[in-house]
């Protein structure tokens, strides 16, 4: 990785999450590859458009749904029948909880090196996401995520 000193886009470097809201949002698109060439840039990388760069980057973007259930703790929440006896309180059979369903983001990032294509370094981050969020909600996502991730590039040997 000490030879690694230019980057460039892929030249196939477009979303491709299947998902037709995410790969038409072409400010979505904008904002990844802002947060990754300010990441690099921080790094000490330098973005080469007119020679071939030590590595090309491209990012894949995926969105799932996700479900949570949480069960409330048994002497506070609402169990159905339950009393006192000898032992103390018991807790009847019907336990109340929540579920939360919410999609996951996930946003994966990939080095890969120009003159045989073979990936070099790939970092994966995942968070919550709404898509009704506000831009500069979207746009904080992003960030802290290609951070996170940029945070392990390059890899430390040893």
């Amino acid at each position: 990785f000490a030879d690694l000193k230019t980057y460039n886009w892929a030249p196939d470097a477009k979303p491709s999450s299947g998902d037709p809201v995410i790969d038409t949002d072409t400010l979505l698109d904008q904002r990844v590859r802002e947060a990754v060439e300010r990441e690099l840039a921080s790094k000490g990388y330098k973005k080469e458009t007119i020679r071939q760069p030590d590595f090309w980057v491209a990012y894949h973007i995926s969105v799932r749904s996700r479900a949570e259930m949480s069960l409330l703790d048994p002497f506070y929440g609402y169990y159905g029948w339950g009393g006192w006896g000898m032992g103390g309180y018991y807790p009847g059979p019907y336990a109340s909880g929540y579920m939360r369903e919410y999609d996951e983001g996930t946003l994966t990032l990939d080095f890969t090196n120009p003159a045989n294509h073979k990936l070099i370094w790939r970092g994966t981050g995942r968070d919550y996401m709404n898509l009704d969020d506000s831009p500069q909600e979207k746009a904080r996502y992003i960030e802290r995520s290609v951070r996170a991730m940029l945070k392990k590039f390059p890899p430390v040997s040893g």
